[in-house]
């Protein structure tokens, strides 16, 4: 047997990769590859998310741009269509507020907690 084919001891047996037996050489290209996948993946999902979150804000600016200019169609008067929006827009503030009124109300008013 000459020097080369003899084996390393085990403490520096950490050489080239020629000197490892064929499956710790193909596990450890297995390794690196699924480590870099791993990263390209992260890389890839966050991408994705940030994709699909700019995707849903455009289709909510064209859902409210289709809606101005459903309402522009329905009441092209100017002056019709801000009184008209107007008292929508104080509607659903009034129902809101007594919504919340009678939530806060019923919470700590009627029936509080018992603490401790």
């Amino acid at each position: 047997m000459n020097k080369s084919m003899r084996s390393k001891p085990l403490e520096n047996n950490r050489g080239d990769a020629a000197d490892r037996p064929r499956a710790q050489r193909i596990a450890a290209i297995y390794r690196k590859l699924r480590a870099d996948m791993d990263k390209v993946g992260a890389d890839s999902e966050s991408q994705i998310f940030l994709a699909r979150r700019c995707a849903g804000l455009l289709a909510l600016v064209g859902i409210v741009l289709a809606v101005e200019m459903a309402i522009q169609r329905i009441w092209p008067s100017g002056e019709r269509r801000h009184r008209v929006l107007g008292t929508f827009t104080v509607i659903i503030y009034c129902i809101l507020f007594v919504t919340g009124s009678a939530t806060y109300t019923m919470l700590y008013i009627l029936y509080p907690g018992k603490m401790g």
